[in-house]
């Protein structure tokens, strides 16, 4: 978040978190709630549990509510990440740097956002909005 912050000081991220795996979110959610500091808006999914069952009481809320207690200015937990790309539309604000992160499906939800801003975008004046996209 700091080089993007460094490189873009004018603009808000929006960092979109997945936890992998339910025990590693149980051991280290003060962890990651504590990371996401430098972002100006966070926003938690839940759990992608790749090979594991879930564990009772361990979400991504638990990441989300530490990082509010860390002092994160804004922060949403979307527990189910089929709603995620609908829900963005009403926290990205025009000129953000959105970025996903996960070692799931995150990336998918990612780009459905990005296709339903394109969306918008023809529907409204394809000529007069432009919309960045950096792949890595």
């Amino acid at each position: 978040m700091n080089s993007i912050k460094t490189g873009w000081p004018d603009r808000r991220v929006v960092a979109v978190f997945q936890p992998h795996l339910y025990s590693r979110t149980k051991e280290m959610y003060r962890d990651f709630g504590q990371s996401f500091g430098d972002a100006d808006v966070l926003v938690v999914t839940d759990v992608y549990p790749s090979r594991e069952a879930p564990i009772e009481g361990v979400s991504g809320g638990l990441i989300a509510d530490a990082a509010r207690n860390y002092g994160t200015r804004e922060v949403h937990y979307i527990e189910r990440k089929e709603d995620l790309a609908d829900r963005l539309h009403g926290i990205v604000e025009p000129g953000d740097i959105v970025i996903t992160m996960g070692a799931g499906d995150i990336y998918r939800y990612g780009e459905l956002f990005v296709e339903q801003v394109r969306e918008q975008v023809r529907e409204q004046n394809p000529s007069t909005v432009k919309i960045e996209e950096e792949t890595q």
